[in-house]
């Protein structure tokens, strides 16, 4: 059974080889691009792939017309490596 993190992983590397489509009506819009660049990075950066998420945050940084969020978030990723929120159980 594939996780949801394979399953995320391969929707957003979906997003990403979309772009290179011919078809422009088939291309995602960069704000979409770009989001998907930021979270294949945060993947690749719980699976221990630095080097992979790094690239994926640059490439988020590189689209001409991506939000300033993505970019902000892009730009975090390249700095420091994601480390997700770790929610402590609730109480009962």
């Amino acid at each position: 059974m594939i996780s949801q993190g394979e399953r995320a992983f391969d929707l957003f590397s979906q997003v990403v080889s979309a772009a290179n489509n011919r078809d422009p009506e088939a291309r995602p819009d960069s704000e979409t691009l770009a989001w998907s660049h930021v979270y294949l990075g945060r993947l690749h950066d719980i699976a221990g792939e630095r080097d992979e998420a790094v690239a994926e945050y640059q490439a988020a940084l590189a689209l001409a017309g991506a939000p300033p969020a993505a970019r902000a978030a892009a730009q975090k990723g390249v700095q420091q490596a994601y480390q997700p929120v770790v929610r402590s159980p609730s109480p009962g």
